[in-house]
């Protein structure tokens, strides 16, 4: 699946909500530029494309620890994701009910040099 330099944000959220399963909730989905790291210093990026490296943070509930890396192979499957990396998890209590709190991160594809 390719995301183009306009994609369609309600396609990619749907894609992520197929991969939860009834165990799991996610709190928000915020997309967020990378920082490009320079040899001096962290360059912040002002412009919003895919080309800009571009990244999905996630933040949930897990019924359990094991859902977790459910989750995170499920969005490597999607096939639009260079990397996505589980970035924190912990215990939490939701009405009483032990759960995993997590966040993940999904590093979006980009053409490289020299692809069609």
């Amino acid at each position: 699946r390719e995301l183009t330099a306009r994609p369609d944000w309600r396609q990619l959220i749907c894609l992520v909500a197929m991969q939860l399963d009834d165990g799991t909730i996610l709190r928000s989905i915020r997309l967020a530029d990378q920082p490009r790291v320079s040899r001096r210093r962290i360059v912040r990026r002002t412009t919003a494309s895919m080309d800009d490296g571009l990244q999905l943070l996630l933040q949930g509930v897990a019924a359990d620890q094991a859902r977790v890396p459910k989750l995170v192979l499920g969005l490597e499957n999607i096939g639009v994701f260079d990397r996505v990396d589980i970035i924190d998890t912990r215990p939490e209590s939701i009405a009483a009910i032990e759960a995993v709190g997590f966040q993940i991160r999904c590093v979006f594809q980009h053409e490289k040099e020299g692809t069609p």
